[in-house]
């Protein structure tokens, strides 16, 4: 427990928050997993990576009007 009776996060919580921030602006995923130190970007997005509902539609609308 924390100050105040609060429930702590647990650290990991940070890591998964990080990913969540980097993904949403749009960082490459390679990046980020060499940031966390994982040897395959797929494990860090798998475990960590996690789309708002706001960022899901932002990037059906890009993907949309996106030429091929």
């Amino acid at each position: 427990m924390g100050e105040g009776g609060r429930k702590r996060k647990p650290f990991h919580a940070f890591r998964a928050s990080y990913v969540w921030l980097c993904r949403e602006q749009g960082v490459d995923p390679q990046w980020v997993q060499f940031q966390l130190g994982h040897r395959d970007p797929g494990f860090t997005l798998n475990v960590y990576d996690r789309w708002s509902d706001a960022a899901m539609q932002a990037e059906a609308i890009r993907a949309a009007t996106c030429p091929i």
